[in-house]
């Protein structure tokens, strides 16, 4: 489902309460942290993995979905260039070629701690596709006509997803975006931005990807592929997360915004 969602789910109070945790906690522009590592913060668990976060995800997909293991909290990752273009967080050949399947899904989830405001940023900027796309590159026209959609698109159109703070956002790594514009005039005068990343796959795409990369055959059915996942539970829902090794083996073909854990 190429599609792009956004709800508002956090308060004001819970905002500030978490940007006021962040500003000692996160040590540098992306600060990497897996789920397992994450699960003995228990404040940051309760809002990642709130059961209105957990509920929207449900609703938007109606199907199960896996998270990678990985978490990226992002602090000032600004930008000042107004021609840098946008990208895609599966960008290459192979990757669109899976993913362009209907019923694949990898998709990341952000949780915004600020509006965000035209010209000072605090959010993203969201390429929306054409009607029919089907997001494959193997079509030389098809690959032209997007590009000159998208340019013209960029120039005619307002490409600014707002935002409040509060807010999930949740879009497929075939969504082309970048970070919101912060103008030089307002260059270490605004606020700081605060912005939580984790993606989901569906089962599916799981299946799909290891009929590729698994050559040697280690999960051969679903029973090997459940023992890869690890079960957790907050507010009552069950989720089910990648253990390293597997993040790493997926996200390693099909792309992850989220830099892989060490630990």
């Amino acid at each position: 489902m190429k599609k792009v969602f956004k709800k508002n789910i956090f308060n004001e109070a819970k905002v500030n309460e978490i940007r006021n945790y962040l500003k000692d906690f996160v040590k540098s522009e992306h600060y990497y942290l897996s789920i397992e590592s994450l699960k003995e913060n228990h404040l940051l668990w309760n809002f990642i993995f709130n059961k209105k976060v957990l509920e929207f995800i449900k609703k938007c997909f109606n199907e199960k979905v896996y998270f990678y293991n990985n978490i990226v909290i992002q602090k000032n990752n600004l930008r000042f260039n107004k021609k840098l273009w946008y990208h895609k967080d599966s960008g290459d050949f192979h990757q669109s070629e899976i993913l362009k399947k209907k019923e694949n899904e990898l998709s990341k989830v952000g949780l915004y701690l600020q509006k965000n405001i035209k010209g000072k940023g605090g959010g993203i900027d969201i390429l929306k596709p054409f009607k029919y796309d089907n997001f494959s590159e193997n079509n030389k026209f098809i690959n032209k006509f997007r590009g000159l959609f998208y340019r013209l698109q960029n120039i005619f159109s307002n490409t600014h997803l707002y935002s409040e703070a509060g807010d999930v956002v949740i879009f497929n790594a075939l969504i082309n975006h970048r970070t919101s514009l912060t103008k030089e005039k307002y260059k270490g005068h605004t606020e700081d931005k605060y912005v939580i990343y984790l993606q989901f796959i569906n089962y599916n795409l799981i299946k799909d990807t290891l009929k590729i990369i698994d050559k040697e055959k280690r999960y051969k059915n679903d029973t090997d592929i459940e023992e890869q996942m690890i079960n957790y539970n907050s507010s009552n829902i069950e989720f089910k997360v990648l253990n390293k090794n597997f993040t790493d083996l997926i996200s390693q073909y099909l792309g992850a915004a989220q830099k892989p854990m060490l630990n």
